[in-house]
């Protein structure tokens, strides 16, 4: 592993330092772990002698094939790869219309995988409600929305209900915001922020959970979307109801929301919910209505109705 400092960009002095690493190795074979910007070297890594090159896309591609000047980079990137891969349907479609017809035949999806031997269900406390968000501290996230939603919850609870408790996992620059937050509205006695832990105490936690939730929000006049949610399926794949935000601006097909419920069930996956999905009912963890998706009737599963469904899809269930 050769370092070149912390932002690396398709200057000049990086391709002379990637053609002059792949002499010494004698490598023929290159991979773009950030296809945009990254993949603009392909061509001097062709002339080098790379004979196959592969650039791997994540979610802020998206938004390079909708912006005029990045759209015809993210053309360039395309054209100068043997392959793109894409983490999801919805960002393979919004990166293939700034490919060339040649660079829309040769991409592949390569979604990030989840370890089911690592995450699955565990022995959970039923006599207290523990709600678990996991991801970076970013306004993408939602973290504030269920800040917010967590003390009209917590309003509505009667002296009867169990116990409950918010663990929002990770780090990232928003954290001295919702530390205030959680003050401001005086949370501190049921809102835990970990933050940066250990995969196997995230496991833990998911583990020890009765729900995880994390209304990503699509930003920017849809620049900004979420590629795909890996911590939402490492959630469901522990055996948790998960609600999140819809991923994207415009609203899944019905043959992507079959796709991904068939793959939640090929994994052992148990429920997989949506709280702003247009074509769903606002929580997929609630019966669903007769104008919903019908994915009662394809799946033959009974979606029960629940009292945080009830709580998150009336404090949660806005528009952005």
């Amino acid at each position: 592993m050769v370092r070149a400092g912390s932002l690396l960009l398709p200057t000049p002095r990086t391709a002379s330092r990637a053609v002059e690493l792949l002499h010494r190795f004698g490598a023929s074979r290159v991979i773009f772990g950030a296809a945009a910007p990254l993949g603009l070297l392909a061509p001097a890594l062709r002339g080098a002698g790379a004979q196959r090159i592969l650039g791997l896309t994540h979610g802020h591609e998206a938004w390079w094939s909708a912006v005029p000047g990045a759209r015809r980079l993210l053309r360039r990137i395309g054209d100068g790869c043997d392959h793109l891969t894409t983490i999801s349907g919805y960002t393979e479609r919004r990166i293939a219309r700034a490919l060339s017809a040649s660079g829309r035949e040769r991409m592949l999806r390569l979604p990030p995988p989840v370890d089911v031997n690592q995450f699955r269900p565990g022995a959970v406390d039923h006599d207290r409600s523990r709600c678990v968000a996991v991801g970076r501290f970013v306004a993408q996230k939602g973290f504030s929305c269920l800040l917010n939603t967590w003390r009209l919850i917590l309003d509505g609870r009667r002296d009867a209900d169990p116990p409950l408790e918010l663990i929002l996992i990770g780090d990232g620059p928003q954290r001295t915001r919702l530390e205030s937050m959680v003050d401001r509205l005086g949370l501190r006695s049921t809102v835990t922020l970990t933050g940066a832990i250990p995969r196997a105490v995230v496991i833990s936690e998911l583990q020890q959970a009765t729900v995880f939730a994390l209304p990503v929000r699509t930003r920017l006049a849809g620049l900004n979307p979420e590629g795909l949610g890996l911590a939402a399926l490492e959630a469901a794949a522990c055996g948790l109801p998960v609600i999140i935000g819809e991923y994207g601006p415009a609203n899944m097909s019905d043959a992507d929301i079959m796709a991904l419920w068939q793959t939640a069930q090929q994994h052992g996956i148990p429920y997989i919910g949506w709280v702003f999905h247009m074509r769903c009912p606002p929580n997929m963890l609630q019966d669903t209505a007769s104008d919903g998706c019908g994915l009662d009737a394809a799946t033959g599963y009974d979606f029960p109705r629940t009292a945080w469904g009830d709580m998150l899809k009336a404090h949660l269930a806005t528009p952005w």
